[in-house]
């Protein structure tokens, strides 16, 4: 069975590019779309050192610090409810 070839998408292309140019320090943070996002590119993210927003869908199903399943929006309640505190 042939592998599959991964596709860079232009984001990743454009902000490689841009590290290249002007280093990582450079970036503040960058906002990934859930629809084209690769583990590969999260890892060139995470190794860069260069933070991400990840947007994800409120019924989406992510693992806390504990290894529970939970909805994204039980997370995000939490996280609100400590800025106003």
């Amino acid at each position: 069975m042939r592998q599959g070839v991964r596709i860079m998408s232009n984001d990743e292309r454009y902000c490689r590019k841009f590290v290249d140019e002007f280093g990582a320090d450079s970036i503040r943070f960058v906002t990934v779309d859930r629809e084209f996002c690769s583990k590969e590119w999260l890892a060139y993210l995470i190794e860069n050192k260069i933070a991400f927003r990840l947007r994800i869908k409120a019924n989406h199903q992510i693992t806390n610090a504990r290894g529970e399943l939970i909805k994204a929006s039980r997370v995000m309640s939490n996280i609100e409810d400590r800025r106003t505190t």
